[in-house]
């Protein structure tokens, strides 16, 4: 009896996403440069505007987030001033405190 494996298992090819495609202007195709397939123009038009799609409501919620953050660090700032502020009212007593020791 032979060791040799009786199936020869063929390994599972990755899904191609094709995100990667050149276009041709004289044939009118679409053809993925990652695993050649040629594409449905329809198809890859519309997957373009959902892809355009997500990206434009991403961009809102950037744009919301960035506001947060901005008014976050518009109000740390301001307690940075207030205790820089502090900090120099407190060290001019202390000294004023010192200077006039009966």
């Amino acid at each position: 009896m032979s060791d040799a494996p009786i199936f020869k298992i063929k390994p599972i090819e990755k899904y191609c996403q094709h995100k990667n495609v050149d276009l041709d202007d004289k044939m009118r195709t679409i053809e993925c440069t990652e695993c050649g397939a040629i594409m449905e123009p329809f198809e890859f038009l519309k997957r373009l505007a959902y892809e355009e799609s997500d990206h434009i409501k991403r961009l809102g919620a950037l744009k919301i987030e960035v506001l947060k953050l901005s008014s976050i660090r518009d109000k740390l700032e301001q307690q940075i001033s207030e205790l820089k502020k502090r900090k120099v009212f407190l060290s001019q007593k202390s000294i004023t405190a010192n200077t006039v020791k009966p």
